[in-house]
């Protein structure tokens, strides 16, 4: 508990959702007094009377889903009635305010205590329009192929349940309204609870009428709504949708509506040319989702201004070790190769099918490809990206442990390899346990007492896989070298490129080689190559990282997901765990044995 002049201000490990914080209000309404809740926090409030503690009534209230359940809650209610002077008023006040706050029907404002309510709270909050607003032509003209092609995929929308959940989670506590721009048929909304005033906003009524809450036509180049007249705008899996030079147009209008925060969600480093088809018919070539771009965190950190600020960032959807060669799909694109693999998808012009054209070409590329890299990819992809952007003049100090609700929570040690042990005993590295993965590469590699001999012939590399390194770690490996040798470091990124990271000498005898992680791995994950041109022995790898406490397991959540919480640079960053856990596939390598 903290003081703030003649105020008290109390916190609760639990989440102050907005029918926590009325239930809350309308409890202290009966003695006249307000409660103001601190913006951007979990469960503080502001009492303005004598000294309270709250912290397990607040969880209490939040264990319940509708104001009915409370009411029928004796216990509950008999703790909630000792917090006031007129105890035999709450359930009443209970009752008339949850229904003037969260009924369709219309409550008489003469009522004394929705007066009362008014006079401190003011009015429920309406979402306030435009008197009008435009539809653009090229995004209006594909939802009818869009129509038919979520009847089709439907069924597999594992990757937004998963995104929408992860989202969830992400809600800041201060707020109350969000408008759901491009809200398609509702896959987003439906999962928000009923306590937020949600607005569904798509430029297609058909679409609309599938949704659950308020809807409204309108625009994201041209959203119906008032300068700052809601909380948090929304726009999952829309910007793709977007053509290229009027992005920072649709960033403006999710600026212009919202007061304090943007959630924009997008899929992951996409390889574009994968989606796009061929009519058989008319030769008309389009992107079968309709997607015109493919975003990266550092794209997305292009919106950024003076006034708007990432605040977290998720990674999240499906979690994919299967191989979508980039460097394919470039060259296919680069080179105008006649190439497509998409079939059976209605072309939006004549209304034909596509086919696959030239597939026996893809193959053989495929398997020329393949025959230079694993059957999985070592480092997996997440299908979709998200980022919090919060209004700078509102934003703190963030603390993970305060800004997130953690349940229950693991902090990661240090990580540690010692080659001279075998600490390869399982064959996947997971989510969950958090172990590095050894790959011998080119090199040969024997195992001794004394650690790993490592050898190969001209510029030979080992790569070692580790979990959640960021710019400020810093990786130490010990080894001793026979004769002097070179060593260079590089890493592989999301798309499996390789780039260089630095390079050194080791001279002959014992040595310990210290690399800090620079900007460049922005990423979810790391993948570091160290590339010798001398026989070498390595003892041991180990991760210091500059502030430990900032990364956390997050095992139960609200929504049943584990999640990897970190904590850098007033950002958080948060990697959804998929239930299988796995996020690296270790290579089997019959080359390494024990001398």
């Amino acid at each position: 508990m903290y003081s703030i002049k003649n105020k008290k201000i109390y916190y609760s490990n639990n989440n102050c959702t907005p029918f926590v914080r009325n239930i809350l209000k309308s409890v202290f309404l009966v003695d006249d007094i307000k409660l103001t809740f601190l913006k951007g926090k979990r469960g503080f409030m502001v009492l303005r009377k004598k000294e309270r503690t709250f912290e397990e009534l607040i969880d209490k209230i939040s264990g319940s889903d509708f104001a009915e359940q409370i009411l029928r809650n004796n216990a509950l209610m008999n703790e909630l009635g000792n917090l006031v002077k007129n105890k035999e008023q709450v359930e009443n006040s209970i009752f008339v305010i949850m229904k003037y706050l969260y009924s369709d029907e219309e409550e008489c404002k003469n009522n004394d205590i929705i007066k009362k309510w008014i006079q401190l709270y003011g009015e429920k909050e309406s979402f306030k329009f435009k008197r009008s607003a435009d539809v653009n032509l090229v995004n209006y003209n594909e939802t009818s192929t869009y129509l038919k092609l979520f009847k089709v995929q439907k069924e597999s929308m594992r990757h937004m349940e998963n995104a929408t959940a992860t989202l969830l989670e992400t809600i800041p506590c201060d707020v109350d309204t969000i408008a759901d721009i491009g809200a398609g048929p509702g896959l987003v909304n439906q999962y928000i609870p009923y306590y937020y005033d949600v607005l569904a906003v798509d430029i297609n009524q058909e679409i609309l009428n599938q949704n659950r809450r308020k809807t409204c036509i309108g625009d994201i180049l041209d959203i119906p709504l008032q300068n700052q007249s809601v909380d948090m705008t929304i726009a999952c899996d829309v910007m793709e949708h977007i053509e290229v030079d009027k992005l920072d147009k649709a960033v403006a209008e999710l600026r212009r509506v919202s007061r304090k925060y943007i959630y924009i969600q997008v899929p992951h480093n996409e390889i574009l040319r994968y989606g796009v088809a061929k009519c058989s018919e008319c030769g008309n070539i389009w992107h079968v989702n309709f997607h015109k771009n493919s975003f990266t965190l550092e794209a997305l950190r292009q919106f950024e201004n003076a006034e708007w600020v990432i605040s977290q960032v998720n990674y999240t959807g499906n979690v994919d070790n299967e191989i979508e060669s980039s460097r394919i799909y470039e060259q296919i694109e680069r080179d105008g190769l006649d190439i497509y693999r998409v079939e059976n998808f209605e072309c939006p012009k004549c209304g034909a099918k596509s086919k696959p054209i030239h597939l026996d070409i893809l193959e053989e590329m495929m398997k020329n490809e393949n025959r230079q890299k694993e059957s999985k990819k070592i480092i997996p992809k997440y299908s979709e990206i998200a980022v919090l952007f919060e209004k700078r003049c509102k934003r703190k100090s963030i603390k993970a442990d305060k800004y997130c609700h953690f349940p229950e929570q693991k902090l990661f040690s240090n990580i540690e390899i010692d080659f001279s042990k075998r600490f390869m005993s399982k064959s996947t590295y997971t989510g969950k346990e958090q172990i590095p993965v050894f790959y011998s590469g080119s090199s040969e590699v024997k195992m001794t007492e004394e650690g790993f001999k490592i050898s190969g012939k001209d510029n030979f590399w080992i790569g070692i896989a580790l979990p959640y390194l960021i710019d400020g770690d810093e990786v130490e490996l010990k080894g001793k070298c026979l004769e002097s040798t070179q060593i260079i470091i590089a890493g592989i990124d999301g798309t499996e490129k390789e780039f260089m990271e630095e390079q050194g000498n080791l001279d002959e005898g014992n040595f310990s080689y210290n690399h800090k992680m620079s900007s460049k791995w922005n990423e979810h994950s790391t993948f570091l190559k160290y590339y010798f041109n001398k026989e070498i022995m390595l003892h041991s790898l180990q991760v210091h990282r500059m502030d430990e406490k900032k990364y956390y397991l997050i095992e139960q959540s609200d929504t049943k997901q584990n999640h990897i919480v970190l904590n850098q640079k007033k950002v958080l960053y948060r990697y959804y765990i998929p239930e299988q856990g796995v996020a690296f596939e270790q290579k089997k390598n019959e080359a390494i044995e024990v001398e």
